[in-house]
């Protein structure tokens, strides 16, 4: 039903990216309209009757019939769009928007043994997005036979590589998210089952980030909620789902590899994976070390060919005077 809803939504062209007009028919007798911005009934906005002179962002309402103006980059109008006449509710329609990520590295280095380090992963988009996360090895015997046997049956006929995946759908952005996305749902491991040491996960409410440490105060739960399996994803409430933190209290090697955010709405599901490389703390060290001894072969060959000439100088000259000393 939900999903029927969410199709029947589409039908009528209100997607925030590409606009739309609805209340026509459906709120002939309404003399108010509202947008609950992501279905929050706290964050109201009442709808103004279009002025020439100053006219609203985002929509033009004229009489009964709201025009939702595309917009691909801030879509501050997803949400629950409702008419009423006197307070009394007439009609409601979703105002959608497909997900995306907000700002996700492709990689981040740290060295092994560094403390309280994380990474932040934030959807947005109307339904509301839910995140969950994978990982993927990214040594060369943990990725060794990927795709073969069994393992890649879910990806139907798109199981690739991401790069495979970037030229086969390069013309088609959803196409290629649709191919990512099932090459790491196929390709990668559940997170809670891989018990990765010093790894908390924590889902943030919307607008808020959850402290650099690792416990959480009484006030800080309020915010901020840690969670131990998908049970626990499963069971928070909606308004802590769309933004997440991995927190690593204490760095290690086999933390390495790849972390894939999983943004799930309704039947659609996207991914945003970075990587985790863990180095050695002396690893910025060899390059250094490797010209100073560069810079001693060096100054050693040339100690020696200078030690080498003065040497041939004396023999030379002790020879010069000898056959002076002969001619005489």
């Amino acid at each position: 039903m939900k999903l029927f809803a969410t199709v029947a939504t589409l039908a009528l062209g209100l997607e925030i990216e590409q606009g739309g007009s609805w209340g026509t028919t459906e709120c002939v007798n309404a003399n108010e309209f509202k947008i609950a911005k992501l279905g929050n009934m706290t964050n109201i906005v009442t709808l103004d009757q279009f002025n020439a002179e100053e006219p609203s962002k985002g929509y033009k309402l004229e009489g009964n019939t709201v025009e939702i103006l595309a917009d691909k980059k801030d879509r501050e109008l997803m949400g629950k769009l409702i008419c009423s006449r006197d307070g009394t509710e007439i009609s409601t329609v979703d105002v959608t928007g497909t997900v995306q990520f907000k700002n996700l590295p492709n990689a981040l280095t740290n060295l092994d043994g560094d403390v309280n380090k994380r990474i932040e992963c934030e959807a947005i988009g109307y339904p509301l997005p839910s995140l969950k996360w994978r990982f993927q090895a990214i040594d060369e015997e943990a990725v060794e036979g990927l795709c073969a046997d069994d393992k890649c049956k879910v990806c139907s006929n798109n199981c690739h590589p991401e790069e495979t995946c970037k030229e086969l759908h390069k013309d088609d952005a959803s196409a290629l998210e649709t191919c990512v996305s099932q090459f790491y749902q196929a390709n990668s491991t559940e997170i809670f089952s891989m018990d990765i040491a010093d790894l908390n996960i924590r889902y943030a409410a919307s607008g808020n980030s959850c402290p650099m440490n690792g416990e959480l105060s009484q006030e800080e739960q309020k915010t901020c909620k840690t969670v131990s399996s998908t049970e626990n994803v499963d069971a928070l409430d909606e308004k802590f789902r769309q933004k997440s933190q991995l927190l690593f209290s204490s760095v290690n090697y086999p933390q390495g590899g790849k972390y894939i955010c999983v943004a799930t709405q309704n039947d659609v599901v996207r991914s945003k994976s970075f990587v985790w490389r863990v180095k050695d703390p002396m690893a910025a060290l060899w390059p250094f070390l490797g010209l100073v001894i560069e810079v001693m072969v060096v100054v050693a060959a040339i100690l020696y060919y200078e030690k080498k000439s003065a040497k041939g100088g004396e023999e030379e000259e002790a020879n010069d005077e000898e056959a002076a000393e002969l001619t005489k």
